[in-house]
């Protein structure tokens, strides 16, 4: 019998944080505080960390190793097909959508430490 190898999946991404000034995105020209900016932005209400464009994405932080980071969420569509198996007995349960909840995929981004480009 043969049997499969398991793969794990992978995505890296690189982001650059800008400043919006007038409506444009300005490139940061000096160091940001980004403990600062995460302190910040974890005092801000949940409708104040959402950007809706081409899917709706919530900023969260959260710190791990004493450290914080910061983690976005894409909002799944509600008409994506989500659901839950039983390994022990192979049931398929459909995951169903409150108006008041959402299901997310989760980026975490931390900063590079300082000196390095």
């Amino acid at each position: 019998m043969a049997t499969l190898g398991h793969m794990k999946e992978r995505t890296v991404h690189f982001f650059e944080v800008v400043a919006l000034k007038g409506g444009e995105a300005r490139r940061i020209k000096e160091p940001m505080d980004w403990d600062g900016a995460l302190a910040d932005l974890s005092r801000v209400p949940v409708a104040g960390r959402t950007h809706e464009g081409e899917s709706q994405l919530v900023a969260t932080i959260t710190t791990y190793n004493m450290q914080d980071h910061l983690l976005l969420h894409r909002v799944k569509d509600p008409g994506e097909w989500l659901s839950v198996m039983n390994w022990d007995t192979g049931d398929l349960r459909e995951l169903e959508q409150s108006a008041q909840e959402g299901y997310l995929d989760t980026s975490v981004i931390c900063s590079s430490p300082s000196g390095t480009s």
